[in-house]
C-alpha cells in the first residue's frame, strides 16, 4: 500500500478545521473529572490542563482525552487519545518543536513535537517503546474513519514539581519493530457530532 501522503493531509485537515482560535470546548480545564490520571498542555493550541482520564472508553473520551493502558502512564511512551472535534480537534496544527506539557501526580515533564504522521487504524507501531520519554497523540483524520493523526513528542529538560501521591505503575509493552502485527484496533465507530464521524480504538494485545 502507498505511504499516505502526510504534507497534503494535513494542509487538507488543517483547511477543514480552521485556525485554532483563542478558545474552544475544554481548552482550559481547571476542575478534573474523577478518575482523569493526568493533564495534558499544548500552549500552541490553546489546550490548557486537559484531563487525561485512565482509558480510552467512550465515556472517558467524553470527559477528556484518554490514556491507552496498555502504554505506560508517565516513564517511556505514553500513548494519549482524544477526539477530533474536542481537545484534539486542533491537535493538527501543531508544529514540529512545539512544546507539550504533561503532568502526572504533581510533576511535570515538558516534551518537543518531533514528528507528525497519518497512520492506518490498524498501525500501532507509533507505540514501540525506544528506550527515552515521549509522547504519542493520536486522534481521527476528519472525515476518513480508516486513518489516524499521530503526533509524536520527545521529553527536554527535567521534570518539574513534587510528587503529590504515589507515582502509578507504569505498563511496558514489548519491543517490536512493528507493533502492528501484534495489536489490534477494537474501537467502534460512533457520531461524534458536528459532522464528523470519529473511531478511537483500544490499544490491545501482546507479543
Amino acid at each position: 500500500e502507498e505511504a499516505p501522503n502526510v504534507a497534503e493531509i494535513v494542509t487538507t485537515v488543517r483547511s477543514n478545521v480552521g485556525n485554532t482560535p483563542a478558545s474552544y470546548t475544554g481548552s482550559n480545564t481547571t476542575t478534573q473529572p474523577a478518575g482523569s490520571v493526568g493533564t495534558i498542555s499544548i500552549p500552541s493550541i490553546n489546550l490548557k490542563n486537559a484531563p487525561v482520564m485512565g482509558s480510552v472508553e467512550l465515556s472517558d473520551l467524553a470527559k477528556g482525552t484518554g490514556h491507552f493502558e496498555n502504554t505506560p502512564i508517565f516513564d517511556g511512551n505514553v500513548g494519549i487519545a482524544g477526539h477530533n472535534n474536542t481537545h484534539f480537534k486542533y491537535l493538527v496544527n501543531v508544529d514540529i518543536g512545539d512544546e507539550i506539557n504533561y503532568t502526572v501526580n504533581g510533576v511535570t515533564r515538558t516534551y518537543k513535537v518531533t514528528d507528525m504522521r497519518a497512520i492506518s487504524d490498524r498501525d500501532w507501531g507509533v507505540f514501540t517503546d525506544y528506550g527515552d520519554n515521549r509522547l504519542t497523540l493520536i486522534t481521527c483524520e476528519h472525515a476518513v474513519p480508516d486513518r489516524r493523526i499521530a503526533v509524536t513528542a520527545i521529553q527536554v529538560g527535567a521534570d518539574s514539581g513534587t510528587t503529590t501521591t504515589t507515582a502509578p505503575t507504569t505498563v511496558p509493552i514489548p519491543t517490536v519493530t512493528n507493533n502492528s502485527s501484534y495489536h489490534q484496533d477494537s474501537g467502534d465507530y460512533h457520531d461524534a457530532g458536528s459532522g464528523y464521524t470519529d473511531y478511537i480504538g483500544t490499544f490491545t494485545g501482546t507479543k
